[in-house]
């Protein structure tokens, strides 16, 4: 593991720690274990009631046992009732899990993006930093003007200062990652490039999204949970058996053994039975909603994503080469006296801002990735 951290961390290696290490995924993994306890709370069968009672009068000695049999069903529908909600947690652990690799590519593409930041930064700073002591040695020699080194010294100071904020915004993105995935992180190598399906085979999957499936079974649970309820109607036998001692004429035993349940005569229980079964088809409507909102959500994110992949395209590539041969004929033609300062330094500047759209259009598209990863409920 420390190899692993001492290395630049990849995107497939961020998400495996985060899975293993980010505490509301762990949380959320509690749930399943909660609920499979009440499976085993359900399977358990009520404790007998024993009884004994004394008096003077016959009886003298009375003894009972009553032994309840859920033999009609209601243990049954109890344990699937509990099972059901043991299939809602795993697939809440599913859904956060999806949010969780989402949340880890922004943060992951976010550092990746200030840490180029920082390069581009440093890159400036020498570029500013020599043209400031190119034009103060043209000044020495009477080739330049006075005002000629001031605007290269603000244009260095400026530069410098664009570096320590590029450095902050670095750190603060380290620390967002370290949080996500719950272990330090020095470096980051470049967020892939996954092959993205088209927007109608992403529209096929949106029905397998994590969410969906969540609800289908909240559905199925609150079914589970309303034949739970129309079982407990069902008589539950009570098998009593009573010792009973008599000391009118020579003391003697006596046994009797009973059978009683309760008569569903003032209660058919149909209120909470019709709840659930109410609670199921929001469930169900929940469902159809959320397919309806990640069919658009999968159309839109794709859509950005394809924006910024082909900004990042342009700006990283003839564009930028473009720049870089303009700033060094700019500062050719400025050492033998050609090119004026303006136009190198708006060539540097020009160069700067290319460099910087084509990482930050690379990190849109990887918020576009996250974005459509989270309507998917799965990786790409």
């Amino acid at each position: 593991m420390f190899l692993l951290l001492a290395a630049a961390l990849t995107l497939v290696d961020a998400r495996a720690l985060a899975d293993r290490r980010n505490g509301t995924l762990a949380a959320t993994r509690a749930e399943l274990g909660v609920a499979q306890a009440g499976m085993d709370a359900a399977g358990q069968l009520p404790n007998p009631t024993l009884s004994v009672s004394y008096g003077p009068d016959d009886p003298r000695w009375l003894a009972g046992l009553d032994v309840k049999l859920p033999i009609l069903g209601q243990r049954g529908a109890a344990i699937a009732s509990a099972a059901a909600r043991a299939k809602v947690a795993e697939a809440e652990i599913e859904v956060e899990k999806a949010r969780l690799h989402a949340a880890v590519r922004r943060a992951y593409g976010a550092f990746w993006a200030a840490t180029q930041q920082v390069q581009l930064a440093v890159e400036s700073a020498r570029l500013s930093s020599e043209l400031a002591r190119l034009t103060n040695e043209r000044f020495k020699t009477g080739g330049a003007p006075q005002l000629d080194v001031a605007q290269a010294q603000l244009a260095a100071q400026r530069t410098a200062h664009d570096l320590e904020d590029r450095e902050a915004e670095a750190e603060a993105t380290r620390r967002e990652l370290i949080a996500a995935v719950g272990s330090e992180v020095l470096d980051v190598e470049r967020p892939p490039e996954p092959q993205v399906p088209s927007v109608d085979e992403l529209l096929k999957r949106a029905g397998d999204h994590p969410e969906v499936l969540s609800l289908q079974r909240q559905e199925a649970a609150a079914l589970a949970r309303a034949h739970e309820e129309g079982v407990s109607l069902r008589p539950l036998p009570v098998v009593t058996v009573t010792a009973e001692r008599f000391s009118d004429q020579s003391p003697t035993w006596g046994a009797r053994v009973g059978v009683a349940f309760d008569l569903p005569i003032l209660s058919w229980n149909r209120g909470r039975v019709h709840e659930q079964e109410e609670s199921a088809h929001k469930a169900q409507l929940l469902a159809a909603a959320q397919v309806q909102k990640l069919n658009g959500q999968l159309g839109a994110a794709r859509a950005r994503w394809a924006a910024a992949s082909s900004r990042a395209t342009f700006y990283g590539g003839d564009f930028l080469n473009a720049a870089a041969r303009v700033v060094e004929m700019s500062e050719t033609g400025y050492r033998i006296g050609r090119t004026s300062l303006l136009t190198v330094l708006q060539a540097q500047t020009e160069l700067s801002s290319a460099r910087g759209r084509a990482v930050d259009a690379s990190l849109e598209a990887q918020r576009a990735l996250a974005d459509l990863e989270e309507a998917l409920g799965a990786d790409l």
